[in-house]
């Protein structure tokens, strides 16, 4: 069965239960919906039960208050690693909260950026990526508009859609991923841009068609 937990706007620390009476009977909750707290700015931290064994997509976009997600130590599938969602095995890190802070060292042995994992998280200014990265999914930076630089390491072969989309300040990027295939408008709307470096196989032409930056700037 699926229902609603809540049907008026929330705010501050969430929890969500393992289980909730209906008309009598007893569900367990096992899974959040696709943007199931899609906008909800007020909500400030979610934590989450070990029953959750579903989670749909970008659940916690454009939660521009949110400051930590916790999750029970007894979920088979999901877990926290200090506030920052992750999937149990770590590899994957899921939503990276909006307000948690300005810097962030990527941990080590996370393997993918899920899509949007890091959307308007307009206060972080500084990513360290982990040598294990692999790839990084759409719209993951989107809109982080603190962000000066950003450098791409060499273990990155898989860069996603509108990978740093609106990313206003943004003035230097380094591509040191070897890719050979570029996706859609990676640095859109990214109007302070200035250099972009790139030590892949892709041509300069193509990063101009499809990223919207200048020749002369690579």
């Amino acid at each position: 069965a699926t229902g609603t937990l809540y049907n008026s706007p929330i705010k501050g620390d969430v929890a969500i239960p393992a289980n909730v009476n209906y008309q009598g009977k007893q569900y367990t909750v096992t899974g959040i919906g696709d943007n199931a707290f899609g906008g909800c700015t007020q909500v400030t931290s979610v934590s989450m039960p070990a029953s959750i064994t579903s989670l749909g997509e970008q659940v916690f976009l454009s939660c521009t208050g949110l400051k930590r997600i916790t999750v029970d130590s007894n979920n088979t599938v999901l877990k926290d690693v200090d506030g920052v969602l992750f999937d149990k095995s770590g590899n994957k890190l899921i939503a990276y909260p909006n307000m948690r802070a300005t810097n962030y060292d990527i941990p080590e042995g996370t393997v993918e950026l899920g899509a949007a994992s890091f959307f308007m998280c307009n206060e972080i200014k500084n990513i360290n990526f982990p040598p294990t990265l692999k790839k990084i999914g759409m719209l993951a930076f989107g809109i982080c508009s603190k962000m000066n630089e950003v450098t791409i390491p060499e273990t990155v072969t898989d860069l996603g859609d509108f990978a740093f989309y609106n990313c206003t300040g943004l003035e230097k990027a380094i591509i040191k991923a070897n890719i050979s295939e570029l996706k859609r408008y990676m640095f859109s709307r990214c109007t302070a841009l200035k250099e972009v470096l790139h030590e892949g196989s892709a041509s300069a032409a193509d990063f101009c068609l499809d990223f919207h930056v200048c020749l002369n700037n690579l």
